[in-house]
Protein backbone atom coordinates (compact mmCIF):
# COMPACT_ATOMS: atom_id res chain seq x y z
CA UNK A 1 0.00 0.00 0.00
CA UNK A 2 1.54 3.67 -1.10
CA UNK A 3 1.08 6.29 0.90
CA UNK A 4 0.08 9.61 -0.81
CA UNK A 5 3.18 11.91 -1.55
CA UNK A 6 3.42 15.03 0.77
CA UNK A 7 5.68 16.87 -1.83
CA UNK A 8 8.75 15.82 0.13
CA UNK A 9 11.91 13.91 -1.38
CA UNK A 10 14.59 12.65 1.10
CA UNK A 11 18.18 13.68 1.69
CA UNK A 12 20.48 11.65 -0.37
CA UNK A 13 22.56 11.67 2.53
CA UNK A 14 21.19 11.64 5.79
CA UNK A 15 17.48 10.56 4.56
CA UNK A 16 15.91 13.71 6.07
CA UNK A 17 12.73 14.22 4.15
CA UNK A 18 12.77 17.48 2.76
CA UNK A 19 10.11 19.30 2.06
CA UNK A 20 9.29 20.64 -1.40
CA UNK A 21 6.47 23.11 -2.19
CA UNK A 22 4.78 22.74 -4.92
CA UNK A 23 2.40 25.41 -6.47
CA UNK A 24 0.07 25.10 -9.42
CA UNK A 25 0.73 28.23 -11.54
CA UNK A 26 -1.60 28.20 -15.03
CA UNK A 27 -3.21 25.23 -16.10
CA UNK A 28 -4.96 24.71 -19.71
CA UNK A 29 -6.27 21.79 -21.32
CA UNK A 30 -3.82 18.66 -20.42
CA UNK A 31 -1.17 20.79 -19.44
CA UNK A 32 -0.33 21.97 -16.05
CA UNK A 33 2.56 24.29 -15.06
CA UNK A 34 4.00 23.72 -11.90
CA UNK A 35 6.47 25.91 -9.52
CA UNK A 36 9.11 24.05 -7.52
CA UNK A 37 10.12 25.97 -4.36
CA UNK A 38 13.88 23.94 -4.18
CA UNK A 39 15.41 26.48 -1.69
CA UNK A 40 14.55 23.71 1.42
CA UNK A 41 16.34 21.14 -0.43
CA UNK A 42 19.45 23.27 -1.37
CA UNK A 43 19.99 24.93 2.14
CA UNK A 44 20.02 21.52 3.33
CA UNK A 45 22.05 20.27 0.67
CA UNK A 46 24.70 23.18 1.42
CA UNK A 47 24.65 22.00 5.07
CA UNK A 48 26.56 19.25 3.49
CA UNK A 49 28.33 20.39 1.49
CA UNK A 50 30.09 22.99 3.50
CA UNK A 51 31.89 20.60 5.67
CA UNK A 52 33.23 19.05 2.79
CA UNK A 53 34.21 21.79 1.25
CA UNK A 54 36.02 23.45 4.22
CA UNK A 55 39.29 21.63 4.13
CA UNK A 56 39.95 22.10 0.75
CA UNK A 57 39.63 26.06 0.59
CA UNK A 58 43.26 27.51 1.35
CA UNK A 59 44.68 28.47 4.79
CA UNK A 60 43.84 31.93 6.18
CA UNK A 61 46.59 33.87 4.47
CA UNK A 62 49.04 35.54 7.32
Amino acid sequence: MSKPSTGSTPCPTCSTPMAVPTRLLSRSGRRATIALDLSPVTTHLATHLAPALTPSLPPTAR
